[in-house]
């Protein structure tokens, strides 16, 4: 139970500080009245008082059986921090067997001169330290049973309550738990992985719904006011048997004597409250484990690993919410653990499925990236790479359909390939072609076409879509001269090769068609289709019947007029088509018109 200096307290008794006699009441009321098991003063005190209130508080102190006082050591190096204490505190100290690594036995030292009057420690039986650090966001969640000052060992008012009460045949302080043999039996202290000797608190629920704390308090004006009656024979304000064969601890809660902490139970919570607790923690051998290393780090492997698979089997979509269930589960599992007083590690499993799940998806990027750059490439042999390119950028449209719109269709042939082939084994044809067809598509595609299909020893060329290009006849009549010139040096090439002679026709259209995928959903080829490509292939074939290279349709000469030299040829019928159209052979181009527009 506490008995707590709080503001109804401060307003009772007066302004603070009291006189000291006053604390001796209340020791005196519980312990010589109640027969308290032990009292714990969890508080320092550091400066004196009035010589005789002093003189009579530790002549009164010094006659307590079983009472602990408060003591603070510090880590700060001080200037006269290797000198002698002004209080021999040897009295008090433990013999305790340290087996802790060397590092971790210097890395948990106390430096700083405790703040206790040499006159409070001599007359005192037994002190226990009051020190507790939080945590580096300032919430204290672990305290140290053990304080190491100068290679002695002193207790916490926790073990100093313990030590009074079970009187411990040995204590030794391993690199995880401090052991305390009894004569029965063992109590063992778990201690945390970092370097200072730290116990994890097991936080208790409140003890009602007024207040944060979890253990029963009294107010110290009411035991003060007890013990006066009581001095009187009269019926005291509480009942000394209230105290019986407990532990007492006597603190400050009052705002005004700043004793308040943060811990994950609240963020006022009592100082005295995190003493009790650790008490309670002891007497109860009710602790916080914490998982080991070893444990921790399997955790985390098969956290990760399992995440690794979840990304690797499933969609983006599908993998980020299982492993987001995955977590949620497992932060509920770290719940379960806890209420059963044992700690794993949550944020690390947590941090490395960060890491690996941005890499898992990064890496996942990259080689998708480069799985579809491969796949680009690979189909760009067989379909031409701006169709390609189409299709990836529009997913949503590849199915059977397309649109109507206006193109200009290049149509060009191999004269008298069959002949040729006839002159040739297989194997020296396919060389010729794919030599003849490595020249002819990049012409192709720098002029803003694509290649549409091979068909034997002819391909077909479209211009004005996928790419859009406004000025596609005119594009189509330069890839076609600049596909004569290319022809020209190859004959030559050829020639000094012994290869045949090889010469093509071209026919060029421009009008409506459909352009877009045929097929079904399981085999689709983009294409295009209609009777603009029709003419395209019957105009090519009059270059036979007029002995002529290159000739155009009327409605692509309309188009480009302004930069060609043509000749009419004829008025010819067109297989399928009712109408006469009129062609026209190109003889040069205008002045500065040779460019790609």
């Amino acid at each position: 139970v506490n008995i707590v200096i709080d503001d109804d307290s401060l307003s009772e008794i007066g302004i603070w500080p009291w006189k000291r006699t006053r604390y001796a009441d209340i020791f005196e009321f519980v312990e010589k009245y109640g027969h308290s098991k032990v009292i714990i003063f969890d508080s320092i005190i550091s400066s004196r008082g009035d010589s005789n209130d002093d003189a009579e508080f530790y002549e009164r102190v010094s006659k307590l059986k079983n009472f602990v006082a408060g003591i603070d050591f510090g880590k700060e190096m001080q200037r006269d921090a290797f000198k002698t204490p002004g209080a021999n505190l040897n009295k008090f100290s433990l013999k305790i067997n340290n087996n802790r690594p060397k590092s971790l036995i210097n890395g948990a030292k106390y430096y700083r001169l405790p703040s206790i009057l040499p006159e409070y420690a001599q007359n005192v039986n037994s002190i226990g330290s009051v020190t507790i650090y939080p945590d580096s966001d300032g919430v204290i969640r672990k305290i140290e049973p053990v304080i190491n000052y100068f290679d002695k060992y002193y207790p916490s008012l926790a073990l100093a309550s313990y030590i009074i009460v079970n009187k411990p045949e040995s204590i030794e302080i391993l690199n995880d738990k401090i052991r305390l043999k009894l004569k029965n039996n063992l109590t063992e202290i778990p201690l945390s992985s970092d370097i200072a000797s730290n116990s994890y608190i097991k936080w208790y629920k409140p003890y009602d719904r007024y207040n944060l704390s979890s253990h029963k308090s009294y107010s110290a004006w009411k035991i003060i006011k007890a013990y006066e009656q009581v001095q009187n024979n009269e019926k005291p304000l509480i009942n000394p048997a209230e105290f019986e064969n407990k532990i007492v601890v006597v603190g400050a809660t009052a705002a005004a004597l700043n004793d308040i902490k943060t811990t994950p139970m609240g963020a006022n919570y009592p100082g005295v409250e995190v003493q009790s607790t650790f008490i309670d923690n002891l007497f109860n051998n009710n602790f916080i484990k914490q998982a080991p290393l070893a444990v921790n780090i399997i955790i985390t492997i098969i956290f990760v690993c399992s995440v690794l698979i979840i990304i690797n089997i499933l969609s983006p979509l599908y993998s980020a919410i299982t492993v987001l269930l995955f977590m949620f589960a497992y932060f509920y599992l770290t719940l379960y653990v806890y209420s059963n007083n044992y700690i794993i590690n949550i944020m690390t499993p947590y941090v490395f499925t960060l890491l690996f799940l941005i890499g898992g998806y990064a890496s996942r990027f990259f080689i998708e990236t480069r799985k579809k750059e491969k796949i680009k490439h690979i189909m760009g042999k067989y379909v031409s790479k701006y169709v390609v390119n189409h299709i990836i950028n529009n997913f949503d449209e590849v199915k059977p359909g397309g649109k109507k719109k206006e193109i200009t269709v290049l149509f060009a042939d191999i004269r008298g390939f069959t002949r040729i082939s006839e002159l040739l084994d297989p194997n020296e044809v396919t060389m010729l072609l794919n030599e003849y067809f490595a020249e002819m598509v990049p012409i192709i595609e720098k002029h803003k076409g694509i290649l549409n299909k091979f068909m034997g020893d002819a391909l077909l060329a479209v211009f004005g879509e996928p790419i859009i290009d406004d000025n596609h006849p005119k594009n189509a009549v330069l890839c076609a001269m600049s596909m004569i010139e290319k022809i020209t040096e190859l004959k030559e090439k050829w020639r000094r090769e012994g290869k045949p002679k090889i010469d093509i026709g071209i026919g060029i259209n421009t009008g409506v068609a459909f352009i877009g995928n045929v097929g079904t959903d399981q085999r689709l080829e983009y294409t295009v289709i209609g009777d603009t490509v029709n003419v395209a292939s019957r105009i090519e074939a009059q270059n036979r019947l007029f002995n002529t290279k290159l000739l155009i349709s009327a409605s692509t000469y309309d188009k480009i007029k302004d930069m060609v030299d043509v000749i009419r040829i004829s008025s010819v019928e067109i297989k399928g088509r009712e109408q006469h159209i009129d062609i026209y052979e190109i003889m040069n181009l205008i002045e500065n018109s040779s460019q790609v527009l």
